[in-house]
């Protein structure tokens, strides 16, 4: 995250895996081991989302495949957190295991919404934060339906291109079956600032 060098994001999909992930310090370990990251760990939170920007399945009728479940993990070094990534590009696979596994968060379950947009400049990003901030339909939506306040996260990924991550609240299945309508609106607002929506597109 920017301006705070003992802390890092990641986002984990679950692949093969219908458990969950572990919780545990030496998976995290093994994790940041296998993508290049040095940090003596302090601390960490798992909490698990729905995002359209991971799903392998963007096109299919089932709003499961659509909005699959991810995991985001916030990780806090005691002190900088080295990085020298050992892959090409934003996706990599790993294998690695560890206990005290979360559960995968059955279809009816309520869940945090979680949008994601790449920019090529950080002027880029603050303008479409600014334009999701701004926009007046967005904000009629949220309060006629009482929805939770927008939370935003931004960060460089490999020193290339600027990430947005935008929590929009937690929402019930009837949300995502239905459409999913005010996410679709942020994504839009964040395609029309020049943002990209989906990680193929960076690959």
């Amino acid at each position: 995250m920017p301006n705070e060098s003992n802390r890092m994001g990641l986002v984990l999909t679950n692949g093969d895996i219908t458990d969950g992930v572990p919780q545990d310090r030496n998976f995290i370990e093994s994790v940041l081991k296998e993508i290049g990251v040095e940090v003596k760990l302090k601390d960490w939170s798992i909490n698990p989302y729905r995002s359209k920007y991971y799903s392998e399945y963007i096109g299919e009728d089932d709003w499961r495949d659509t909005w699959q479940v991810v995991w985001k993990i916030d990780i806090f070094g005691v002190d900088e957190i080295t990085f020298s990534p050992n892959m090409e590009t934003s996706w990599i696979g790993i294998n690695v295991s560890g206990e005290n596994w979360k559960y995968v968060p059955d279809d009816d379950d309520i869940i945090n919404c979680l949008i994601v947009s790449d920019f090529d400049t950080y002027e880029m990003l603050n303008n479409a934060k600014a334009a999701i901030s701004e926009d007046v339909s967005l904000n009629e939506i949220r309060q006629k339906y009482s929805f939770d306040k927008l939370v935003f996260y931004d960060a460089e990924l490999f020193n290339n291109y600027k990430q947005l991550q935008i929590d929009i609240g937690r929402f019930s299945r009837d949300f995502f079956a239905s459409g999913a309508i005010y996410a679709e609106q942020v994504i839009e607002l964040c395609q029309q600032g020049g943002g990209t929506i989906h990680f193929e597109a960076r690959e």
